[in-house]
């Protein structure tokens, strides 16, 4: 079977001839005109098991909601079919067969085209050659589909320049910092194009933070490398942020 059109649904009169019905005769009369139009016949078969099968509900069930559900239909000939649904099926057939044509005299247009003398193809080279470029915002919605949720197995790779200012953090700062990098990230639904280069921001501004508030009177201690070889010394704490939903509080909001 062919991919079905999409379904044309008019809120206010769908609203207006359905006032009675129940939250869940709703569900299944809506969840009904779905099946109904992927249909080849745009109809239902006239067997409440496989119709509750369809629905996901038991047989029982269906039986109490099935006349509400169902004073919207017509039994004809061992099939359920319904008026308006029918003159929409239709209506949107009828509209793609004609699109079809107009897209199919359109090519054969362009087709004769191309066989016009040599004169009239060159005086078509530079008006193709001239198509103004794609505006700004079709390269602004690229960047956006590309941007990405965090990975909740998120591991770091550090620039020297991170690594450096990493290197006279005191032990643990760096683990407490990436869980709660990921665990922001997370929490407020954030996407980025390189979360690579958004944890490295991160680090700046937690290292000015420690610069800050440092105490003069004890030296720095050193901590481990991050890099792509040594990344499993972070293993247990990016399985910790995604095995749990909240496994402590979050850290200061950036």
């Amino acid at each position: 079977m062919k991919k079905a059109s999409a379904l044309p649904l008019f809120g206010d009169a769908y609203m207006a001839d359905t006032m009675h019905l129940t939250l869940e005769e709703h569900g299944a009369y809506l969840r009904l005109l779905m099946l109904a139009w992927r249909a080849p016949d745009c109809c239902l078969p006239d067997d409440d098991r496989r119709l509750a099968r369809m629905l996901g509900i038991s047989s029982q069930r269906w039986t109490k909601i099935k006349p509400a559900v169902m004073d919207f239909w017509t039994l004809e000939n061992g099939r359920w079919s319904q008026k308006r649904l029918k003159k929409e099926r239709i209506y949107v057939e009828e509209k793609s067969q004609k699109n079809a044509e107009n897209a199919r005299a359109g090519w054969s247009q362009r087709t004769e085209k191309k066989q016009d003398t040599p004169s009239e193809r060159i005086c078509e080279t530079p008006c193709e050659n001239d198509a103004p470029p794609p505006p700004p915002h079709s390269i602004e919605r690229e960047r956006r589909v590309r941007a990405t949720l965090i990975d909740p197995n998120f591991t770091p790779i550090l620039t020297k320049e991170a690594q450096r200012k990493v290197d006279a953090w005191p032990n643990g700062m760096l683990d407490d910092e990436l869980y709660a990098f990921i665990n922001h990230a997370q929490a407020n639904a954030r996407t980025q194009m390189d979360w690579q280069a958004a944890f490295r921001t991160w680090i700046g501004k937690a290292d000015q933070k420690r610069k800050a508030h440092a105490d003069p009177t004890q030296p720095p201690r050193q901590t481990a490398k991050v890099g792509r070889s040594n990344a499993d010394g972070f293993t247990q704490a990016i399985r910790h942020v995604g095995d749990q939903p909240n496994p402590r509080p979050s850290g200061d909001d950036r």
